[in-house]
């Protein structure tokens, strides 16, 4: 991490490496705010093409047909171990199925059904210290943990009083992370202004530490109105190996590092918010009312499904956000205002391309991920993540990150 105190521009080049072959490239600034260092990109990267990381396909796992053990019917969380073993919850077979790095199916962990060891649904996967293996079930209200050979390990309820569990993370070193939010029993239950944590897990579930909050965009139980909101910002969060959480809301592209307890930096790069006009709401409108339609809902249940739909003023300006190898930061992007139509979520607003930042915040280009490829984990230069064919058959994908430069090093 780059001392707040560091703000000229010299001395930054200093903890640069190779600085002095980019600095001359690289437009941005460095400054302070109030101790915070603030890393300012212009719109062009600096990598020259020669120099430009790229993704290659090296694992594929899935098919068509087949045995069973290497298809796929629904793809959950995944996750991986310290020796490169991939873990993948299959939803509509309700187990973990282990694959070694060469891709070879190893096992399987759990069964459907409502025992010990056994899921209907996963809500997360993490793999932790010493490869312990621990599975996040809310339909259940449990964490089950198995040991590194599969072997079931315990089952922990789960404390909705420590907060309703949305996205998790793991780090490479198997530190466990997810996010909470206030969880209301009861309608008396609810809280105003209710603040989100960032919550560090034990491997039976429990909360160890909170890493940070912030305000929660909306709550969760009864009491609460259920909306509709289309095009409004979200959290987008990861956690580095050295346990900073790197974050940002996706109606600004401000790029934030939070660690021991403060704000550290700030990565900036322009963007142009684009409105969302009423012509967009119309076309998005008529777009649900046609889904249902043809749904066959009833046009009473429409009028009230429609009236619960909430826009928000501009579309969001990127996707996620994730820790990356070598300390670098990724941003995903996401579609213009015209490809957003028909898109429900942040996810389906998401694009096979990523800006990518090196570890002092400076942006470096673009990588393009292949086409039906979403990314769901990094993993030292690897990327997991899950690939639709063009019949919507899910295969599970590593891409491996080509980075030119040390490529040519590891060769001198």
């Amino acid at each position: 991490m780059i001392p707040t105190r560091v703000i000229a521009s010299g001395l930054f080049c200093l903890l640069l490496p190779s600085c002095s072959e980019s600095r001359s490239t690289w437009a941005g600034t460095v400054s302070d705010s109030a101790g915070v260092v603030i890393v300012s990109n212009p719109d062009t990267g600096i990598w020259e093409e020669a120099k430009r990381w790229t993704v290659e396909e090296d694992l594929r796992i899935g098919g068509r047909e087949g045995d069973p053990d290497y298809l796929f019917g629904d793809v959950g969380p995944m996750a991986v171990d310290s020796r490169g073993r991939i873990f993948v919850f299959d939803n509509h077979a309700s187990q973990i199925k282990v694959y070694s790095p060469n891709g070879s199916f190893e096992r399987s962990i759990g069964r459907p059904g409502d025992g010990p060891g056994e899921f209907r649904g996963a809500d997360a996967l993490w793999v932790g210290p010493a490869d312990t293996i621990l599975v996040s079930s809310l339909r259940a209200q449990r964490f089950d943990r198995f040991a590194p050979d599969g072997s079931n390990a315990g089952t922990f309820r789960m404390a909705l009083q420590d907060g309703y569990p949305l996205e998790a993370t793991t780090t490479p070193s198997g530190r466990m992370a997810q996010r909470r939010r206030p969880f209301a029993a009861t309608a008396d239950d609810m809280v105003e202004d209710p603040m989100d944590a960032i919550v560090i897990l034990a491997t039976d579930g429990t909360v160890t530490d909170t890493l940070m909050t912030f305000p929660a965009d909306q709550m969760f139980g009864p009491g609460a109105r259920a909306e509709n909101r289309l095009f409004c910002p979200e959290l987008s969060w990861d956690l580095t190996e050295d346990m900073q959480v790197v974050f940002g809301l996706t109606d600004d592209y401000r790029i934030h590092f939070y660690g021991d307890g403060q704000l550290t930096r700030v990565i900036t790069k322009p963007f142009e918010p684009v409105p969302v006009t009423d012509q967009h709401k119309e076309a998005r409108i008529d777009l649900s009312k046609g889904y249902m339609a043809e749904a066959g809902v009833p046009p009473a249940v429409q009028e009230r499904l429609l009236g619960r739909i909430r826009f928000c003023q501009s579309f969001p300006v990127f996707g996620r956000v994730t820790a990356g190898p070598h300390e670098s930061v990724w941003v995903q992007r996401v579609r213009n205002a015209a490809g957003a139509m028909n898109a429900d979520d942040l996810a389906a607003l998401a694009l096979p391309e990523w800006d990518v930042f090196d570890s002092a915040g400076r942006f470096l280009g673009v990588v393009h991920h292949p086409d039906g490829f979403e990314a769901r984990l990094f993993r030292d230069n690897r990327i997991y993540g899950v690939w639709h064919d063009e019949l919507d058959v899910e295969y599970v994908l590593r891409l491996r990150i080509i980075d030119p430069l040390r490529a040519e090093a590891s060769r001198t």
